[in-house]
């Protein structure tokens, strides 16, 4: 179905008024969002790649940071006090459009992000939907075991992967703290107004995890530049941190290897979803970005 005709169909659904406009925004390898604006407003439209049952509880667990107060993008609900709908087999949802824009990497910026994790990881949650990490170690050796019948095969970056696993996965058996985590704090997750930050968006991957898994992947999206760890902005990220959660010193001895490991587990999700099946040169450049970066700090 044309977007238009999409977005026109939902609107149904809610009392918003009539569609005054669309565009694209382009930015992310997931979902398919649109700004649009109405008689009564504007507004976040997004067609789901994700189940419904998996968009449902999102839904649920925004709905629980919302009564806390903490800064997010929320779905809007519709005439019914429903806030996703099942169309064309996708779920599709509005979300309340905060204006602001991906922000520069620098001390403030790194900082604030910082801070607002901190503050998520700290949250106090009553009850949010159970849901289990989308990279997680038995996902990664899954994938290798696949790697033998990939449809693309790609054995120089199927080599490497395989390496680099085996190097990181004995340091991911440790206990470590668990809570809500967002699972993909990248600058296209968030919203800037200048350096002052006004949401984190996107908790597609939220779950249930390890903290420092949200930490070391927060890192990765706020603490390198030229796919090179600065270390400056990585000691900036962790004072802030610290200030609002101390981490635990076995989460600090681990941080560099778990640094290493959620690079290759995104690299894990762009070949499970995309690269084992069909050739992407957008997605393959991904991967071999990710898996450098890795390879250079297990070497650094």
């Amino acid at each position: 179905m044309h977007p238009e005709n999409l977005i026109q169909k939902t609107l149904t659904f809610y009392d918003v008024g009539a569609l005054r406009s669309y565009s694209r925004l382009k930015h992310g390898f997931a979902n398919e969002s649109y700004k649009i604006v109405t008689e009564h407003g504007v507004y976040l439209f997004r067609i789901h790649q994700q189940s419904l049952e998996k968009t449902e509880k999102e839904h649920r667990m925004l709905a629980v940071l919302k009564e806390r107060h903490f800064p997010a993008a929320f779905p809007v609900a519709d005439n019914k006090g429903n806030t996703v709908q099942f169309i064309d087999n996708h779920p599709i949802s509005l979300y309340d459009f905060v204006g602001g824009q991906i922000p520069e990497l620098n001390p403030k910026t790194v900082a604030e992000i910082a801070g607002a994790l901190a503050r998520l990881h700290t949250t106090n949650l009553s009850w949010i939907p159970e849901k289990v990490n989308s990279i997680r170690p038995e996902k990664v050796a899954n994938l290798i075991r696949r790697f033998p019948t990939a449809t693309n095969p790609l054995p120089d970056t199927f080599n490497l992967f395989t390496r680099l696993w085996k190097q990181l996965e004995p340091f991911l058996r440790q206990k470590l703290p668990t809570g809500l985590i967002h699972g993909d704090v990248f600058p296209d997750n968030t919203l800037f107004e200048g350096n002052k930050m006004k949401a984190i968006i996107d908790f597609e991957q939220f779950c249930t995890d390890q903290l420092l898994f949200d930490v070391a992947m927060c890192i990765n999206g706020f603490c390198f530049t030229d796919n090179r760890l600065d270390t400056s902005l990585l000691e900036i990220f962790l004072d802030a941190y610290n200030q609002k959660r101390p981490m635990e010193s076995t989460e600090k001895e681990l941080l560099p290897h778990y640094i290493r490991w959620t690079a290759l587990g995104m690299a894990s999700w762009h070949l499970r979803h995309y690269l084992i099946f069909r050739a992407d040169d957008r997605q393959e450049k991904r991967v071999l970005e990710l898996l450098k970066r890795a390879e250079h700090l297990l070497s650094a």
